[in-house]
């Protein structure tokens, strides 16, 4: 998996963007620079003194697997310096409050993969469910749990009221259509791409974020993964194309749709 670090060649920095490269696998990714490209004011409820694209862009980055230092010197060659406990709050404040729908689709692919809970020098294993749609790739529903079982499984597929479950064979997944009266299909990992796709962007960024250490704190950064990447899906099949070419439109979009993603109690 791609570690990124400020890439200090010829094209390290240009007036519209800034390049991050693996020291490993040499994977080149652009994070283009947005001065002046948003509204300046901030409708947060916190910190004030930072322009609500700025906060958005961080949270942003930090989901595009940057670290919280290498968000400090993108948003400092953006005009602002503010500190990596800051952006931490931010992401924390915003991954809270971002709001998740499941949607229906006729036809999920459904898998699971599991992370490492590190808390009080106990270590748990916890599951990241995924359905995603089978035509579009979108991540129509996420689980995570302690439990890997029919339960879970019924939990992941009822709210997407699909007609077709497609998975690799987890028994969970047959017995909780079957209660569910919902037609089911075993396929290989080698075919289920879907979800098994979605599932390798889910690793990238949980091994770049080392594990985590209180269970609230995976269901809140898988809900906002899966937010942004379904809005970043839809922006590529409106602009097919590398994801760092729809950074500015994704950060717009939040902007001008902010209401509608974020809910702040």
């Amino acid at each position: 998996m791609p570690s990124l670090q400020h890439y200090h060649g010829n094209l390290q920095n240009r007036s519209s963007f800034v390049r991050f490269r693996c020291r490993k696998c040499k994977y080149k990714s652009n994070v283009y620079l947005l001065k002046n490209s948003s509204p300046q004011t901030n409708i947060l409820p916190f910190s004030p003194n930072y322009p609500l694209f700025i906060c958005l862009l961080a949270f942003i980055l930090f989901f595009s697997n940057l670290s919280f230092r290498q968000i400090r010197n993108v948003l400092s060659l953006n005009g602002y310096s503010p500190s990596v406990s800051t952006i931490y709050r931010w992401i924390k404040a915003l991954s809270s409050a971002i709001k998740f729908t499941p949607i229906h689709f006729e036809v999920l692919c459904v898998d699971e993969k599991f992370e490492k809970l590190a808390s009080k020098g106990k270590t748990d294993t916890v599951y990241v469910f995924l359905a995603v749609s089978f035509d579009n790739y979108l991540i129509a529903n996420f689980r995570v749990s302690l439990n890997r079982d029919t339960l879970e499984a019924i939990k992941l597929i009822s709210p997407c009221q699909p007609k077709l479950v497609l998975s690799d064979g987890l028994t969970s997944y047959a017995q909780a259509c079957e209660y569910l009266n919902i037609s089911h299909k075993t396929i290989s990992s080698r075919v289920n791409q879907a979800v098994e796709s979605r599932n390798s962007l889910l690793a990238m960024f949980t091994q770049i974020r080392r594990g985590f250490k209180k269970l609230s704190n995976v269901i809140e950064y898988i809900k906002a993964f899966v937010v942004l990447h379904n809005i970043k899906r839809e922006l590529r099949i409106q602009e097919p194309g590398d994801w760092v070419k729809i950074q500015r439109p994704l950060v717009e979009y939040m902007v001008n749709h902010f209401e509608e993603l974020f809910a702040f109690g």
